[in-house]
């Protein structure tokens, strides 16, 4: 005889067991199976409780939350402090003459640039030389001069910046001109030739800003404008946001052409606090004062 055992299949668990047995098996089975049911729905239960009040179940399951990072710049405008004394001087290339000379303070608290007048042919004594500002700079040059101005006004020099005839021009082109207001109409001549400036508001050109500035140099007291009105304008025109935004550039052109102690390091260390101080006192010109009394906060 053939068997088909296709639709069978052999149980190899052999297991013997009462019927009192079998009962309790099955209410064994069933006590385990209603116990994991009602943990679980225990466990669903507090962690909705646990929600509702703003638990991060994230942090009690170990999941890193994903975080939107968002980032805010907040600008910090510094509180400008101290100030800088300047010596300004314009004389002849070889250091024989001075055309001009003043200490300009800045005041970066105040927000003001202060101009003192020097007379060039003052008398000082200074370094075992005695003589007039003009003598000094032709016996020393610049730091001879300058520590005969700091022994005359009693204020200390923080940087020195000097003009000469050749590069005076060169100074006014790379701003474009001076705007000025002309007090009244100037007619003088030099070496036999004679010039004429019109009165009234105009920017003057590098060759015609040369030319006045040498009529104002003069010693006459009838002038209605001085060499230190003329600066005060030449400052204002020069110290502009427009100009700031090319600073680097400005600086580079006049390191080159002018004599100074204001090094790249010197720049670059106050760049920041410049800026500011032209944002904060565009459009206003340089106070004219008669004594130094407050040139003597010095630049911190």
């Amino acid at each position: 005889m053939k068997k088909n055992n296709s639709n069978y299949k052999i149980n190899t668990s052999l297991e013997f067991r009462t019927n009192k047995e079998q009962k309790g098996h099955r209410k064994f089975t069933f006590g385990i199976v209603f116990g994991i049911g009602v943990v679980m729905l225990a466990c669903v239960c507090v962690l909705l409780l646990l929600r509702e009040y703003d638990f991060d179940i994230d942090n009690l399951i170990g999941r890193t939350p994903e975080t939107t990072e968002t980032s805010e710049t907040t600008v910090i405008t510094p509180t400008l402090e101290g100030s800088a004394t300047f010596l300004l001087v314009c004389s002849d290339d070889d250091s024989k003459y001075l055309h001009h000379a003043a200490i300009a303070n800045v005041s970066l608290s105040e927000g003001k640039i202060r101009i003192y007048t020097l007379d060039a042919e003052d008398v000082v004594q200074a370094n075992g030389f005695n003589g007039s500002l003009s003598k000094h700079l032709s016996h020393g040059g610049m730091v001879q001069l300058r520590s005969a101005v700091e022994s005359l006004t009693g204020v200390t020099v923080s940087r020195y910046i000097r003009a000469t005839d050749s590069s005076f021009k060169g100074l006014i082109k790379i701003f474009g001109g001076v705007p000025c207001n002309v007090k009244e109409k100037v007619r003088y001549s030099v070496d036999g030739v004679g010039y004429i400036i019109e009165k009234g508001e105009q920017t003057l050109t590098p060759d015609i800003s040369y030319k006045y500035m040498y009529y104002l140099s003069q010693r006459n007291e009838n002038k209605p404008e001085t060499m230190s009105g003329f600066l005060s304008d030449m400052l204002c025109a020069f110290l502009t946001q427009e100009n700031y935004a090319k600073a680097d550039k400005i600086f580079k052109s006049l390191v080159n052409i002018l004599d100074t102690d204001i090094s790249a390091f010197d720049f670059s260390n106050n760049k920041v606090s410049l800026g500011q101080f032209i944002a904060e006192t565009e459009g206003t010109k340089a106070e004219l004062v008669k004594n130094t009394d407050s040139f003597n906060r010095q630049y911190e």
